[in-house]
């Protein structure tokens, strides 16, 4: 995030621009399609507007009264001049390595065309910014999980680094994880897969429909189905600009509220009774139509096993947050026995332990 650019109708707005910018920018964003073309538009355009756009609002603000206004003008600003730092350190970056950059243009009904400039690999970033000021780095985290793989993506040198791994001291019994052999969810059996999972999916919202929980979806196209199939009034749906709101619904709701997301594998805090049960859908596998997913996988192709393993245990662990907490997740895609027969030195012990296969 410090260094990757992502432009959409949305990061627009958190920039202050009016309505007439943004419509000009969705003609400049359908004639982008390569780096060049990108980095032009950055320097050319992109930089002069945000930097426009601060001294107007600096401007109002002077003899602007209103406190709330004041704070909103503020805001843009703040916002603006990050977003200033993180395109100077991706010009920077490069100008040095422009091998190792990816671009990718999205397309979706809501918020248009977004463009994705970030990194191949962030090591050579992550050695000048970060490893370079200490003299020693500790991690810990649950999904280090092996050595050599980490050391390769975050630019450390192996041979100087050591790696201990520990078991949980989380109860066994309070982190099950329930895989029911439903069918795969792989591009051309995934309708057919989901359609069986819709009855099982019925069943555990009843068995835990005093509790809150969460279903991992992976993508928009499960979760479209599933607002479809299962019509219950607990289910809470996001877009892809509402997740934060409808994060914040779910947190402060008093019911047993179930949140669908596609995009929650990481970085929630669902403790204790904000989350009793937890369901994945499909397994997390990275999306090699993104060009930066691909340039990884053709460099280094077991890293992509090694980021599906990262990517179910996150998941996995959004629910299960300290000794005292309690949460079942259920497993519903059988090309888990791929991850289990094929990935089995990724997966730490604490996380096979916990595993019944239910039929």
């Amino acid at each position: 995030d410090h260094i990757s650019v992502k432009l959409n109708k949305n990061k627009l707005k958190k920039l202050g621009f009016n309505q007439v910018i943004i419509d000009k920018y969705d003609k400049f964003f359908n004639k982008i399609k390569t780096i060049p073309t990108f980095v032009k538009f950055v320097k050319e355009i992109l930089i002069r507007d945000i930097n426009n756009s601060i001294d107007n609002y600096k401007e109002m603000m002077t003899g602007e009264e209103d406190k709330s206004t004041i704070s909103i003008y503020s805001k843009y600003i703040d916002y603006s001049n990050s977003q200033l730092e993180v395109i100077q350190n991706f010009l920077e970056d490069f100008d040095d390595n422009k091998d190792n950059w990816s671009l990718d243009v999205l397309k979706d009904k809501e918020n248009g065309i977004q463009l994705i400039m970030q990194p191949i690999w962030a090591y050579s970033y992550l050695d000048k910014v970060v490893w370079k000021k200490y003299d020693h780095v500790i991690f810990m985290s649950g999904t280090i999980l092996d050595k050599e793989m980490f050391s390769y993506i975050n630019g450390l040198d192996k041979e100087s680094t050591s790696y201990i791994e520990m078991d949980s001291t989380f109860d066994v019994k309070n982190r099950q994880i329930y895989y029911i052999k439903v069918g795969k969810m792989t591009y051309n059996e995934r309708k057919k897969t989901f359609d069986s999972q819709v009855s099982i999916i019925k069943k555990i919202l009843t068995k835990y429909k005093k509790s809150k929980g969460i279903i991992h979806t992976v993508n928009y196209e499960i979760t479209e189905w599933l607002k479809d199939l299962v019509k219950d009034r607990r289910l809470l749906f996001h877009n892809g600009e509402n997740r934060d709101e409808m994060y914040n619904k779910f947190i402060k709701s008093k019911s047993a509220k179930v949140m669908v997301s596609p995009s929650m594998m990481t970085g929630i805090d669902l403790k204790h009774d904000l989350s009793r049960f937890s369901i994945m859908l499909k397994m997390p596998y990275p999306n090699i139509s993104s060009n930066k997913i691909k340039s990884r996988q053709d460099s280094n192709r077991e890293w992509y096993s090694y980021k599906s393993v990262c990517d179910i245990i996150q998941t996995y662990g959004r629910t299960i947050r300290s000794e005292t907490d309690y949460s079942d997740t259920f497993i519903l895609d059988e090309s888990f026995s791929n991850i289990l027969k094929y990935n089995s030195k990724y997966l730490p012990r604490y996380f096979t332990e916990a595993i019944k296969v239910l039929k």
